[in-house]
């Protein structure tokens, strides 16, 4: 039996040093008929796998549809991969991707977010590409001075901490948040609440030291979307304007 496996990364919307491959796949084989695959997921958020096969030999059909793998699932059971014919050989490759989240939770499109700076903190937006549902990393980009406190936008689940944090929603989604220096000592799995601090605006490449943010959900096709935001301005839903400044009033 010749098993090849061959992997690919996903497209990463925000490079992410915590964002290492979070899942671990095991193959136990059954018999010289049967192999089976299982996964680990080493992060706290639900994990999408799309798996893409060629090169395939004497193999009944393998999955074509993404697989969700559970948070921190130990061993959690994907495909089964069988010969036809005992008496030939069998041969397969596949090429695996993944996806932050669950294709099949459907993302709260009514919630209205707050502002990721302290009380009294105003910021001008430098770029609004949040406010259509799209493939790729289109964000919100907000100005501010070095050390400013960054807040979270909603409540959620750490999935990844550094200068890129990644706050894992309970509707599915996830929040990025660019160009943090200084992060406080909560940890991947930790929960936050909606306004809680969590780092510290740095200074990016471009000696920049606006604030990028960003809402994505994966969808069944395994790729992420951005989702519209609409914020808490004193009261009132709102889109945020390019070129106008806002005050945090929470």
């Amino acid at each position: 039996m010749k098993n090849l496996i061959l992997c690919f990364f996903c497209l990463i919307l925000f490079n992410c040093s915590n964002s290492t491959h979070p899942i671990k796949l095991i193959q136990v084989r059954i018999n010289n008929g049967i192999t089976d695959y299982y996964a680990i997921n080493k992060v706290p958020c639900p994990v999408t796998l799309k798996f893409k096969f060629d090169s395939i030999q004497n193999l009944y059909n393998p999955p074509s549809n993404y697989i969700v793998v559970p948070a921190y699932a130990k061993k959690h059971f994907i495909f089964r991969l069988r010969r036809q014919k005992d008496s030939i050989t069998w041969h397969y490759r596949f090429y695996r991707g993944y996806t932050w989240g669950d294709p099949d939770l459907i993302y709260d499109s009514t919630y209205i977010y707050d502002l990721p700076f302290e009380k009294g903190i105003t910021t001008k937006i430098i770029k609004n590409d949040s406010i259509k549902q799209t493939v790729g990393s289109n964000y919100l980009e907000l100005s501010a001075k070095k050390g400013t406190i960054v807040k979270a936008i909603r409540n959620g689940t750490i999935v990844g901490l550094d200068y890129n944090t990644i706050i894992y929603h309970d509707d599915g989604s996830f929040a990025f948040y660019q160009n943090l220096e200084f992060v406080y000592r909560q940890k991947r799995g930790d929960r936050i609440k909606k306004g809680e601090p969590f780092g510290e605006i740095g200074v990016d490449s471009t000696q920049q030291t606006n604030l990028k943010v960003g809402v994505f959900k994966v969808q069944k096709d395994g790729i992420l979307y951005s989702i519209p935001l609409k914020f808490d301005i004193n009261g009132t839903s709102q889109i945020l304007s390019v070129g106008k400044e806002y005050t945090a009033f929470k």
